[in-house]
């Protein structure tokens, strides 16, 4: 009777222990799975901001052809229709885009002189066009006049202008959320030397 008693009983004491390792194990999946599809989340939007980054720096490199414009240097309106395009190519492949959360920051540099640009706008060696549009506080890491390793010239002799897109998007921030932190913003910069 007295094994009885304890092979009835001596299973109850392990079922808190069971519950407690369950919990734990279990918290620290769903850790793991908010980091894995925060990361998916995340690797699509930087792609899609590379690929929209790339194409950005494109169309400022080819402005010329596309808008017939022969002063070299962007305008505001051009970089505003670029932005807008930007944008309506980022509302068609994310869902829940929020277009109030992207920014783009916009640089050329026009040289008079090759590698003597002191990266100020009243420098008589280069010529300097900068914007920036829309939310997030959009900037490069490098702005593109500090890029003097790239001050080329072509085979004749002319200076190669140079020009950077950098587009940002404020993200869910779903890991961070949970551990106290902010990796909302990414960010993509595409850089390209003129003709």
């Amino acid at each position: 009777m007295n094994l009885m008693v304890r092979r009835r009983f001596s299973g109850i004491g392990q079922r808190g222990v069971f519950t407690i390792e369950f919990a734990l194990i279990a918290s620290f999946i769903a850790l793991v799975l908010v980091f894995i599809s925060d990361m998916a989340a995340r690797q699509t939007l930087q792609g899609h901001l590379q690929r929209l980054s790339y194409s950005g720096v494109n169309v400022i490199k080819e402005r010329t052809q596309l808008y017939g414009s022969t002063s070299g240097l962007m305008t505001h309106k051009q970089a505003s229709q670029l932005f807008e395009i930007l944008k309506r190519s980022m509302s068609r492949t994310i869902s829940g885009f929020q277009a109030d959360k992207i920014g783009l920051h916009i640089e050329q540099v026009m040289f008079n002189d090759a590698g003597n640009c002191s990266g100020n706008q009243n420098d008589d060696a280069c010529r300097l066009a900068s914007f920036s549009l829309g939310g997030s506080g959009c900037r490069s890491v490098i702005p593109v006049q500090n890029r003097t390793e790239l001050f080329l010239k072509t085979s004749w002799g002319n200076p190669i202008s140079l020009y950077q897109v950098t587009l940002c998007y404020e993200a869910p921030n779903w890991y961070g959320n949970v551990i106290g932190d902010d990796f909302s913003k990414l960010q993509s910069t595409a850089f390209m030397m003129g003709r």
